[in-house]
């Protein structure tokens, strides 16, 4: 059976690694809510779109200035909680 990505298309190597990382998580005794909210959203609907918008699909093509291209659009953007600022090194989201 062909894994598939949330769009319906065939899964990119990224989306399979992605998708192993969070069944392993879930393997760990992660609760389901964290792994759902705090992992599963941020990498199915931030990071795979922002990766597949630059044409990556390779985990080797994820590099230090698409990870920067990424963090520029957050900060610039948004998220889905509204503006996202940085304090101490760290992300937040504010409403």
């Amino acid at each position: 059976m062909q894994s598939t990505a949330a769009d319906g298309a065939a899964a990119s190597a990224l989306d399979r690694l992605v998708d192993e990382y969070l069944a392993a998580c879930r393997a760990r005794a992660r609760a389901i809510r964290t792994v759902r909210e705090a992992y599963r959203y941020p990498l199915h609907e931030v990071f795979l779109p922002s990766c597949a918008q630059e044409g990556i699909e390779e985990p080797g093509q994820v590099t230090a200035r698409v990870l920067d291209r990424l963090t520029t659009r957050l900060l610039d953007d948004g998220g889905r909680g509204g503006a996202v600022e940085v304090h101490g090194g760290e992300f937040l989201c504010t409403p």
